[in-house]
């Protein structure tokens, strides 16, 4: 037979006149509470389960009531008052990473929904390995040291790009003329 433990226990008013011994706990029978007595308290200290469980701020350690919490917010320990207290963290709502880092794949939820920068806030660097860059129709990347579409070769491409910037350089200085 397994072992069982019963606690002392009475209705309400019963339980609010009892003054139980240093850390004897008790039920209140009306309302299904447990009691923690100290030796001096009449009634204890009552432990409401539903407080306990589903609201953090019965805990004694936290202060919501003083700033109320908004989206974004976490609870942050004050040594001040020695309490947890909603605030904003660095790197939270409103605020912006200067930093991040990671130490696996970074895929998107879902497929051709998200960007890297906009037309009007591009992203200034992008650095890569020697691998290769996939597009839906094709692959740019580097073999040999020169660049490469679907394994085609496209020095000879700069090679005309090159000499174009040349001759319109060329043309500006001998025209006086900026062209933009």
């Amino acid at each position: 037979m397994a072992d069982q433990l019963q606690l002392r226990g009475a209705g309400e008013t019963g339980s609010d006149a009892f003054t139980g011994a240093e850390r004897e706990l008790t039920v209140d029978v009306t309302n299904w509470n447990l009691r923690v007595h100290d030796g001096v308290t009449p009634g204890g200290h009552v432990i409401n389960p539903s407080e306990t469980l589903t609201s953090i701020n019965s805990l004694p350690d936290v202060d919501t009531s003083t700033a109320s919490p908004t989206n974004g917010q976490s609870l942050v320990w004050n040594s001040t008052n020695s309490k947890w207290e909603p605030s904003t963290v660095a790197g939270g709502s409103n605020s912006q990473a200067t930093t991040f880092t990671w130490n696996a794949h970074l895929l998107p939820t879902t497929n051709e929904a998200y960007d890297l920068g906009s037309a009007e806030k591009k992203v200034r660097h992008l650095f890569l390995s020697d691998n290769s860059i996939k597009f839906e129709n094709g692959t740019l990347g580097i073999s040999n040291g020169n660049l490469n579409y679907n394994g085609n070769e496209l020095t000879a491409s700069f090679a005309v790009i090159n000499s174009l910037n040349a001759r319109l350089e060329a043309l500006e200085n001998q025209s006086n003329l900026i062209l933009e």
